[in-house]
């Protein structure tokens, strides 16, 4: 790795944004996470698409930081219900 980063400038700045970002979300530090997107000089278009969507949901990211609630429970009884519905689909009644 280290070799392919001394070849290429926006290799190595994308690189090290992507793990600063992935290193703040494992440790919940909002701080560092915020810190990451005033230091992306030079780094790749795709990265800059992806930082520009990460912005758009900037609260909503913030959230997931700061409340230790989530609503995959309430996704996986969703899913549940749908699959019983195509599982049921074309019978008269249940």
């Amino acid at each position: 790795v280290d070799q392919l980063l001394s070849i290429d400038s926006e290799l190595k700045a994308t690189y090290q944004v992507l793990n600063n970002l992935r290193q703040a979300i494992k440790t919940n530090d909002w701080n560092n996470y915020n810190a990451t997107f005033w230091h992306t000089e030079g780094i790749s278009p795709e990265m800059q698409l992806t930082l520009k969507t990460l912005k758009e949901h900037h609260d909503e990211i913030e959230n997931t930081f700061n409340y230790p609630y989530t609503n995959g429970p309430l996704e996986g009884t969703n899913n549940k219900i749908k699959a019983i519905k195509r599982a049921g689909f074309g019978y008269k009644s249940f």
